[in-house]
Formats: structure tokens, C-alpha cells, sequence
């Protein structure tokens, strides 16, 4: 704005509107901060008043002291920040007149500071001022280094004026004043000024008041934001919304930098109603979370406006930035609206708001979305939606599926009253998860025979929400997000989490049209507009209009992407669906691998664009159910069709030509982890899914189950993974031989080529320096391969796997054997290349015999001593309890070992880990 047209505006009657403040000199422009910090609004507010001054003729000379007397005021609770803002004024002062100093004007920037009187003091001020004020009166005050200018004065105290001697009653003397002490006068002075300020009323108020939640308050805090702001109690800054409204005189603004929480949740519900009947939004710039360069991430997202102190009369506008990141960006994009719109401006009655649940400040809505609000019916009309279980103790009752014998497990049960009658130990449990839609999240379980739900039952936190709702089929969301939510089909036998929201709609039909609705871009644009953030509550959802009832092109889609989305789902080896690897399932000996990575790449690159044509198409049937057509965007990017399969949406920020390459190396690995589960007789070439997956399990189960392997799996549950070559059956042997059954014996050269290609290092090397790694990073940091080493770091010349699921308490004995075999073969080695003459034979000799020294010392202090103890476990007790039980037998994982301080106390588990490890 021209600095000619601010003053006309401003100061101009405008008497033929009520709703406008009269302004008939600059002194009257009175500018109050009541959170004013170090200044930085004030000093602001001084450039622009200046310039008014200016404009209505005033003498440079004199305008720094008017303003500073008349037009600008602050408060503060904090000493230094008050002393700085005051300081800054008088810089801007004296920078604006050389002569400010001879004739100095002190800032009005008051520090609101805690005084208490004591009952002497306080019958003394009453007899000194004439008043009978009672004791809460006086000590206003007792804890304004809490309250700051959150206090409202009682009008008793605010109309008290500092004293004068004239005004001194006649019955006090001058011995009663020199008793009181200068002290106390100087205390009372104080009071009273600070109370005049919090209590006049400023034609501007403007703040970027402090932020926090009402759970992180203090109690006197707490108490008093509770008990003077009710409906701004959910954090500090919505108190001082309602409080600086106090401050502003009728028709007077208020503009104020605060969290765009309040334009959107719940607990800010009935301030939002309160400030739409009362106030007018004239403008918000909604800077969302990319207004700070200084914060990153979505830590902080913000929004400025101004509100003015009437009812409402005019449509507001709204600058939207919340795509637009970085301070400069920001205002850039913000002065460009003026002269070049771009779409980012609205203009909206706020009265558009009161149509929808909650009365949002949803301003970039469209008609046709706003009347989707009004006219629709709320999906709480046509589903049950909650939150689920919260256990009480997940590390007790949670495990990964594949932690657990898979014998006790079963995903069959059909309601919570049906739970014993299968005689299982862990169900399904639906926790929420990472963003995936369609289907799938499903890899946790929960206790829940008697035994657990009686030990839930004991536990302080547990509270088992909706049990009658437990394993029957619904559609799920996560609770928190990353910005987008996802809907999931989650079948029958679940249990679901507190995180793991839920909807089970009333009439079973609506399943899928449920389903469609939820992952259609017009419901994720009707719950951003009621939820703007990372979290997503069942009441929320449960506000949301719906109209799909009936549709058949809408449901047969839903079941395709579904399908597709299982598939996907339990092609993986952490699905308890899954049967084999992909390059195995359609396995042709006619081909190489290489060829057969390539097909099955090309194969879900077809799927995931059917995929995302699918999820265009339900975008587009949805928006036409809700007449929102063009209102909505209906394009999927490619990237964000959540297939596991799907390269674009697992490795988004490559190049095409580098999410080849990482598809490949992916599908290389998981091949590999295949293949050992198939030589631990976990999985077989011959039949698929599961074979060996409960504790106890031999050999022999396998063979009732395979009769006639092709490939036999490890008779005894150890497999050697070594830098040299010690053993014909190690891991690379193995291997091999497995490539040979799986794909064929003239195809074996060229396939181990390019697998070594693919992982970029020869076979051995991958064995044993990174396969670990890529299987407890498989397994979420609970595998269910260990490593025995002979060093708790990565570079242990001795290295086997074991099965934890065959594990007993002898297979430490049996690793020992391994470990002295090991032993004296790289001695023997050391001893033949000592007799060569070659400086590197010599070299190689001398890391044997460093490599012996080390396999000695885990013998004899750490695996014997295992050995002999015959250590019992139960797979119920989970991978962490167990693992850290091993101490330093095992390769050290970070993300456990981190856990063991926490894990030694704990006292549910059948075999508890015994303080520190001694192994």
C-alpha cells in the first residue's frame, strides 16, 4: 500500500459504517504487543506511524516522541527481552531525530512483574488510597511471572491512580508513608501502571504470542488458562487470542501469528464458533509449515491473520502458502497475488464455514465441496468408526508374526466371543502402519488367549476399546500419518490397535463403497479440510459426508485393487501369506535369471499402472457421486500408487534407469533370503509357504511334509558363513546347489555371474559381510536367522547361521563343534603358507594366526561357557528377550542392544534376560 492511501484509509471517519474505527488523529493509532518479546512488532509499527505523521504533516522533529507516548505499547513477562524492546524503540527514536535525546521519551513497554503484599501492607494501601480492596485484589499480581499479560485486572485496581501528595487522605502522615517504605510505594506504583495497560483497550493489537499445549503447561498456568479461557485452553496461544481481544477497542483489529491449529481441531471447536459469531477474519495469509526457514521439517505450521472487533459484515481474504516453502518464497508469492494472481487468493464470507462439522476455516473449498457438507449424510450414519485396544504394554502382548511359533497363530476367528474355541495363542493385529492403501499393514500379532487378556487385564494402561468389534472386517486408516491417509481392507480374525483406526460400517454391503470412498481424492480433500494434520481421529472421519451407498463400478474396482494390493502384499517373505519367491513361481529353466528379474519387473510395472488407471478411475466416480467434478484433482501420480512392487513408489526420488537397478538388486536379495530359508527348511522348493515355522520342529517334520526333496534342507540347524573356504557345505555351497535345483544346472555360471553383478561383490563377500545386515533390516530388527561371531561387530572371522525356530538348548554345542573345526583348518592354512617364501602368503599366515587367536578367545569365554548351560528358550518370549539372552555369542544388532538396560527388568517373560551379558 502507498504510504498516501494508509493514511487516507486510516485516518479517515468512515462514519457512514458502524463497523469501522474512527480514527481522527495519529495519536489516536494506538499499537499494543502484549507478548512484545524483544520488539520486533513494535519496531515495525514505529516505521509505518512514522510515515503516517508524515503524511498528515507533522514535524519530523517530533513525531519519535509522539510516538513513543501516544501510539506504541508492550508488554513482557521476561526482564531482558522488555529492556531490549525498549532499547529498540529508542534506536528507532533516535535514528529518526538527532536531537531525540535532549528532550527523551521513554518507551511504554511495561514488564509485567510479580508482586505479592502481605496482610500489613495490604491494610495500609486500603487506608493510603481510600479503598477497601480485599487481599486477591492486591496480589493480582502473585503470579505474573506465570500469567504475564494473560491477567485481567479487576476494574478496582485499574482505576487507582498513582499518588500524589494533594492526594495523600488527610488521616495519613508522614511517619505512616516513611513506615510503609519507599519499597512498597514503589511496588503499589508498579501494579497500578501495569494494570492500567492490561486493562485499556488499543485500536491494534498484534502478537505472536508463545506456543504450548495445555498438557505441557504448569499447573498455575493450567489453572489459570482453565479457569479466564475456557475455549482457548487447549494451548497458550488460543488464550491469548481470546485475552488480546479484550485488549482491542470496539471496531479495532487484532493480528496475531499463531499455529493454524485453531483453524481446524476439535478442541479449538467452540472458540472457533465464538470468534466467527463475534469477529471478522478480513485477511489470513495461511503460511502452513514452510514459514520458518530456521525450523524444519512440519514441526510448526502457522498461520497469520487479522480479526476485526465486530460482528461479521464482509467476505474475508485468504492468501494460501502453505505449498510455498521459505520465508522469502513466501512473501514473494504473497506480493506477486497482488499483481499476477496465481489461484493462491480466496475471497469467503466466514459464514461458508458454519455448513460444515466443527465450523472449520476451510476458505479454499469449493462451492460444490462446501455443499458436499451440507447436503451429505455423516459417515458415522452409516459405519461404526473407533479407536482400538490399547494394551497396556506392547513389548509383553506384540510381537512380528514371524517372532512366534506359527502353530499357536491363527487368522480364522470370527468375533471376540469365539476367541477359545481355536486354541491359539496370537491373532492378528492390526497396528496401523506405514501409508499403503488397498490392503496389507499386516505383520504384528497379539496375545490374546486367556492367559494374555488377563494379563492385559492386570495392567494399569489397558483398555480394551469395543471388544465386540474385535476380528470382524472393516476398513482401516493410521492414526498418524505423513500427510496422506490411506484406507485398508482388513478381512476377518483382527484385533485392532488404538492406532489402527477403524471403521465397521453398519450394513455389510457397505464394505467396499466404504473402502472407495476412503482412498478417493475427494475424501482426502473433505478430511483435510476438517483435519489439516499429520493425525487422523475416528470423530473426524466420522463427520465426513457419504454418499456412496450404491455403486457398482466403485465396489468392482475396490476388489480389483484390493486383489492386487494382496498380491503385492504376500509376495513379500514377512507376509504369513507367502508361498515362494516371485522368480520362482512362474520359473521356466529356459530362462536365466537375469531374464527372469526383467520379466518380472515388466510385469509389475503393467501392474502398477492398471493400478494407478484404477485409482484414477475411482477418483473420477467418486467426484461425479459428489458433483465435485473439476473441483477435486483425480490424477494419481505414479509415485503414489503404494505397491510394494511398484519401483516408482519404492524408490521415488531415482531416475527410471536407477529404480531398474534398485528393483533388481531387491529382488536379487530377497532370492537369496529365500534360498536360506529353503537350506533351514523354513521353505521349500518342492511345496509352498511355511514348512518349518514352530519351535521344535526337525528334520523329520520337514520330510512328512516333502517326502522327496529336491533340495534338502540343513540337517542340523547350522550353516558356516566364512571369509575362506573351509567347509563343503557353507553357505556359498549351499547356495549354489540351490541355484542349480531352482533354475537349472546350464544356467549356474551365468546366473551367479549376474547375481554378483546385481550385488555388486562376489557371493562370498555378500555372505559375509552384508547378508546379515539385509535380513535383521528385512525382518525389522527381529530376525529370525542368528548370527553366531566370533566378534559382536561385523568383521568376526567366524561367522554360522541358525534357525531360531529350530533352535534348541543344544545348538550352541553344535556351533561350538563348528567353531574348533574352523579353528584348526585356518591354523593347518596359517602353518602351510608360513612355509612359503612370498611376502603375501606370509601376510595372509599371519592374519590366520590373529584369526585363531580370536576364534580361541570366543571359545573359551563366551561359547563353551554357553554351551554348558543348555539355555532353554520360548519363542512366546519374542526376539528381543531371546537375542540379548545369547550376549555376545551373537552378532550385535545397535536397535536391540540398545533395549537391554530396559529389557533386564522386565519380569512377564518365561525365560527373563539376567542383568548384564556375560556371554
Amino acid at each position: 500500500m502507498e504510504s498516501a492511501d494508509a493514511s487516507s484509509v486510516i485516518l479517515s471517519e468512515r462514519s457512514e459504517s458502524k463497523a469501522l474505527l474512527s480514527i481522527i488523529t495519529p495519536e489516536s493509532l494506538t499499537v499494543c504487543d502484549p507478548a512484545c518479546g524483544s520488539g520486533h512488532m513494535l519496531t515495525y509499527a514505529f516505521d509505518l506511524l512514522y510515515q503516517i505523521y508524515e503524511d498528515e504533516g507533522y514535524s519530523p522533529s517530533e513525531i519519535p516522541g509522539l510516538i513513543l507516548k501516544h501510539n506504541l505499547f508492550g508488554m513482557e513477562i521476561d526482564e531482558r527481552a522488555a529492556n531490549l524492546a525498549a532499547f529498540a524503540l529508542t534506536m528507532k527514536a533516535r535514528a529518526k531525530s538527532r536531537r531525540f535525546f535532549r528532550n527523551q521519551v521513554l518507551p511504554n513497554i511495561q514488564l509485567i512483574a510479580e508482586e505479592e503484599f502481605n496482610s500489613t501492607e495490604i491494610e495500609d494501601l486500603n487506608r493510603l488510597y481510600d479503598v477497601t480492596l480485599d487481599e486477591d485484589v492486591w496480589n493480582t499480581y502473585a503470579n505474573a511471572d506465570v500469567e504475564g499479560s494473560l491477567i485481567i485486572p479487576p476494574s478496582e485496581l485499574s482505576q487507582l491512580k498513582e499518588l500524589r501528595w494533594q492526594d495523600v487522605p488527610n488521616d495519613v502522615t508522614w511517619n505512616d508513608l516513611s513506615l510503609m517504605g519507599s519499597d512498597t510505594l514503589s511496588r503499589v506504583g508498579t501494579v497500578i501502571r501495569q494494570s492500567q495497560l492490561l486493562s485499556n483497550q488499543y485500536a491494534c493489537v498484534v502478537a505472536n504470542p508463545p506456543y504450548m499445549g495445555g498438557k505441557n503447561m504448569g499447573s498455575d498456568l493450567k489453572r489459570y488458562v482453565q479457569d479466564h479461557f475456557e475455549d482457548g485452553k487447549a494451548d497458550l496461544f488460543a488464550a491469548f487470542m481470546l485475552r488480546n481481544l479484550h485488549l482491542v477497542e470496539s471496531n479495532g483489529v487484532l493480528a496475531m501469528v499463531t499455529m493454524q491449529s485453531w483453524m481446524f481441531l476439535s478442541s479449538f471447536e467452540s472458540m472457533r464458533q465464538l470468534l466467527l459469531a463475534n469477529t471478522e477474519i478480513s485477511t489470513m495469509a495461511h503460511l502452513g509449515a514452510g514459514a520458518f526457514d530456521a525450523i524444519g521439517g512440519e514441526v510448526v505450521s502457522t498461520t497469520a491473520f487479522t480479526l476485526a472487533k465486530h460482528e461479521p459484515q464482509s467476505a474475508g481474504i485468504y492468501t494460501r502458502l502453505v505449498d510455498v516453502h521459505g520465508d522469502q518464497a513466501q512473501a514473494d508469492a504473497f506480493a506477486a497475488e497482488n499483481s499476477e494472481p496465481s489461484g493462491l487468493r480466496y475471497t469467503v464470507n466466514q459464514s461458508e464455514f458454519a455448513q460444515i462439522p466443527g465450523s472449520p476455516i476451510v476458505y479454499w473449498l469449493s462451492e460444490a465441496m462446501l455443499h458436499a457438507f451440507s447436503s451429505g449424510k455423516p459417515l458415522s450414519e452409516f459405519a461404526q468408526l473407533k479407536n482400538g485396544m490399547s494394551t497396556g504394554n506392547n513389548d509383553s502382548v506384540l510381537r512380528q508374526w514371524f517372532e512366534i511359533s506359527f502353530d499357536d497363530f491363527t487368522d480364522d476367528c470370527v468375533s471376540n466371543n469365539s476367541v477359545d474355541l481355536y486354541g491359539k495363542k496370537w491373532f492378528p493385529y492390526n497396528k496401523g502402519g506405514e501409508y499403503r492403501k488397498w490392503y496389507g499393514n499386516a505383520s504384528s500379532v497379539i496375545r490374546y488367549d486367556v492367559y494374555g487378556r488377563e494379563y492385559m487385564a492386570s495392567l494399569k494402561g489397558s483398555r480394551p476399546n469395543s471388544p465386540h468389534l474385535y476380528f470382524l472386517p472393516c476398513v482401516s486408516w493410521s492414526k498418524v500419518s505423513s500427510g496422506t491417509t490411506a484406507f485398508r481392507l482388513f478381512p476377518k480374525g483382527f484385533v485392532f490397535d488404538v492406532a489402527g483406526c477403524s471403521m465397521f460400517p453398519t450394513d455389510n454391503t457397505l464394505l467396499w463403497p466404504l473402502l472407495a470412498f476412503g482412498n478417493s481424492s475427494v475424501a482426502q480433500q473433505l478430511l483435510m479440510a476438517i483435519s489439516p494434520t499429520l493425525n487422523f481421529e475416528a470423530g473426524q472421519l466420522a463427520r465426513l459426508p457419504f454418499y456412496l451407498t450404491e455403486n457398482s463400478a466403485a465396489v468392482n474396482l475396490a476388489h480389483e485393487m484390493v486383489h492386487m494390493a494382496q498380491t503385492d502384499w504376500d509376495s513379500f517373505e514377512t507376509s504369513w501369506s507367502y508361498e515362494k519367491n516371485d522368480l520362482l513361481k512362474s520359473a521356466d529353466k529356459m530362462f536365466s535369471l537375469e531374464q527372469s528379474v526383467v520379466r518380472l519387473y515388466e510385469h509389475w510395472n503393467e501392474q502398477s499402472h492398471i493400478q494407478q488407471s484404477n485409482e484414477i478411475r475411482n477418483n473420477e466416480i467418486v467426484a461425479k457421486v459428489y458433483d465435485v467434478v473439476g473441483d477435486v484433482p483425480t490424477d494419481v501420480p505414479l509415485e503414489r500408487v503404494s505397491l510394494k512392487r511398484n519401483a516408482a513408489f519404492a524408490y521415488p526420488k531415482n531416475t527410471p534407469a536407477e529404480r531398474d537397478e534398485l528393483f533388481a538388486c531387491d529382488v536379487v536379495k530377497e532370492l537369496i533370503s529365500y534360498a536360506v530359508g529353503c537350506m533351514f527348511g523354513r521353505y521349500g522348493l518342492d511345496k509352498p509357504g511355511l514348512i518349518l515355522a514352530s519351535q521344535g520342529e526337525t528334520i523329520a517334520d520337514y520330510l512328512k511334509h516333502v517326502p522327496e526333496p529336491s533340495f534338502m534342507p540343513d540337517e542340523d540347524n547350522v550353516i558356516p558363513v566364512t571369509e575362506t573356504d573351509c567347509f563343503g557345505d557353507d553357505i556359498v555351497s549351499r547356495f549354489r546347489r540351490f541355484l542349480e535345483v531352482a533354475f537349472g544346472k546350464d544356467h549356474l555360471t551365468e546366473n551367479v555371474a549376474y547375481i554378483e553383478r546385481v550385488l555388486g561383490k562376489p557371493l562370498r563377500k555378500y555372505f559375509v559381510n552384508d547378508f546379515y545386515n539385509d535380513h535383521v533390516k528385512m525382518y525389522s530388527n527381529r530376525p529370525i536367522y542368528w548370527q553366531y561371531s566370533s566378534r559382536t561387530d561385523n568383521k568376526g572371522a567366524f561367522k554360522a547361521l541358525v534357525y531360531l525356530h529350530r533352535c534348541t538348548p543344544q545348538t550352541t554345542g553344535k556351533v561350538l563343534e563348528y567353531l574348533r573345526d574352523f579353528t584348526v583348518k585356518i591354523a593347518d592354512q596359517a602353518m602351510q603358507l608360513d612355509k612359503s617364501d612370498r611376502a603375501q602368503d606370509k601376510r595372509e599366515a599371519e592374519k590366520l594366526r590373529r584369526a585363531v587367536t580370536e576364534c580361541k578367545a570366543y571359545e573359551d569365554d563366551v561359547l563353551y561357557p554357553l554351551a554348558t548351560r543348555n539355555l532353554e528358550m520360548d519363542l512366546d518370549d519374542g526376539v528381543l528377550v531371546n537375542y540379548l539372552r545369547m550376549g555376545k555369542a551373537l552378532r550385535a544388532i545397535p536397535a536391540i542392544e540398545r533395549k537391554r538396560q530396559e529389557v533386564s527388568t522386565w519380569t512377564w517373560p518365561v525365560h527373563p534376560l539376567e542383568g548384564k551379558a556375560e556371554y
